[in-house]
């Protein structure tokens, strides 16, 4: 299937239906020389950013327990656990689409894939783009398709470039946070804490020259990253529904990850789920989310 591209004024932006319907690049135009400019950091894998269904982030061991049984997930990350969900690697199917908006569709049952990496419940998902002159926005959310109840999460995982415009540009992300998860090898192992970083990130100070893998909780409030130099704002405005927010900042990388999520990483194996933000579906029930790219120069 051919990848879907929209315009809307600067901001350009293309998905991929055949892999995930993840976005492949979302840019946006240089004054300087009227040039596009990546935005999301580009990449053929995993893409700029995308979806993570029906769980976000990690499930340690690549299993979890639930309803009495324990349920067994391929691992594909090095450390043995399963990371990312499984929305990602499937193919989706576009429902309808205009010149500035997209809805695509995904069934897990009419999806031929391992039945080890396979989610053990049947699953619906809808993402919804809509490019605006200066903000994107997407709907995303996991429905029951299956005949009993099963736990369930999602999330975006953007990767935004640390410079735009100008190489010397420094990145500055203000959030707010209200606790981070103590944790051994990015595994909660404990409540969340209001500490040093959660005060840093709510002041808006530099932080992201200091390697990141974490997970905190979040109050209601923008997320906002800001590029000096390129004089470019990004507020990231998420529904209640995404109230964790993981920051990857790898110091190696021309990117940082900021990722808001509905549940904490493992929080399917987590002591109480629904405090690590994990909702129970009932059939036919649905977790809706919603986030807002918003663009100011």
């Amino acid at each position: 299937m051919p990848q879907i591209t929209m315009n809307a004024a600067d901001l350009t932006l293309t998905i991929d239906p055949d892999s995930g319907a993840r976005i492949t690049a979302l840019t946006l135009t240089n004054p300087a020389d009227n040039t596009q400019t990546p935005l999301l950091h580009p990449s053929d894998d995993p893409g700029a950013s995308f979806a993570m269904a029906p769980w976000s982030d990690r499930i340690a061991d690549a299993r979890f327990r639930f309803d009495g049984a324990e349920h067994q997930l391929r691992a594909n990350h090095p450390d043995g656990s399963s990371i990312h969900g499984i929305a990602r690697d499937l193919p989706w199917t576009i429902a309808d689409r205009s010149p500035i908006s997209a809805r695509l569709t995904l069934d897990s049952r009419t999806v031929p894939i391992d039945a080890a990496s396979r989610f053990p419940f049947a699953f619906g998902c809808v993402q919804r783009f809509e490019l605006h002159p200066d903000a994107l926005t997407i709907d995303l959310s996991v429905t029951n398709l299956d005949t009993k109840p099963f736990p369930a999460g999602c999330g975006h995982h953007p990767y935004f470039r640390r410079t735009l415009f100008h190489g010397s540009d420094q990145l500055t992300i203000a959030a707010p946070v209200t606790g981070q998860y103590p944790s051994t090898h990015q595994i909660p192992t404990g409540p969340p804490i209001d500490n040093e970083l959660c005060q840093t990130l709510r002041a808006g100070n530099s932080f992201i020259d200091t390697e990141h893998d974490t997970v905190f909780t979040r109050d209601d409030g923008p997320i906002t990253l800001h590029w000096n130099k390129s004089n470019i704002t990004v507020e990231i405005e998420c529904s209640q529904s995404l109230g964790h927010l993981v920051l990857f900042t790898p110091l190696a990388a021309p990117f940082v990850c900021v990722e808001p999520t509905t549940i904490a990483n493992n929080g399917f194996n987590a002591d109480d789920p629904s405090k690590a933000g994990v909702q129970t579906l009932q059939p036919g029930e649905t977790l809706d989310t919603r986030m807002t790219l918003k663009i100011k120069r």
